[in-house]
């Protein structure tokens, strides 16, 4: 059985590496898709093999993060927000869209090597058969 992969959408590709390296360290396993819009997005998680997560960033080109989550979130697959939006208003429209989660970026490496082993740790676990 093949793992599904996580959706990474994230248009700069620093904060894409960084996402990467810190989920690798975490120990994921799955395979990471990346696209850098939510338009790409949409058209993704309408092809095999569906996403298991999807990580969305709300500063995107075109259409806004906030934009196209509820679009997301047709596909099946829980929405994680990680961005670097400190704004209330922010992260209770993304819970009101039906975010799963929400997590601003640390600026610090291992405050934010933290937060990704900890996203890391959640969702291989909630997929964990019974």
């Amino acid at each position: 059985m093949s793992m599904r992969p996580w959706l990474l959408i994230e248009d700069d590709q620093v904060d894409d590496l960084a996402f990467r390296r810190a989920a690798a360290q975490a120990g994921l396993t799955a395979p990471i898709i990346s696209v850098t819009s939510g338009e790409a997005a949409l058209l993704q998680i309408g092809r095999s093999p569906r996403p298991r997560l999807i990580i969305l960033d709300l500063n995107l080109p075109g259409r806004a993060g906030l934009d196209v989550l509820p679009e997301l979130r047709t596909g099946g697959a829980p929405v994680v927000v990680l961005t670097t939006s400190r704004d209330e208003r922010d992260r209770d429209r993304a819970h009101t869209g039906g975010a799963a989660g929400y997590f601003a970026k640390p600026l610090d490496r291992r405050a934010y090597q933290a937060v990704i082993d900890c996203l890391v740790r959640y969702w291989t676990l909630a997929e964990e058969p019974p």
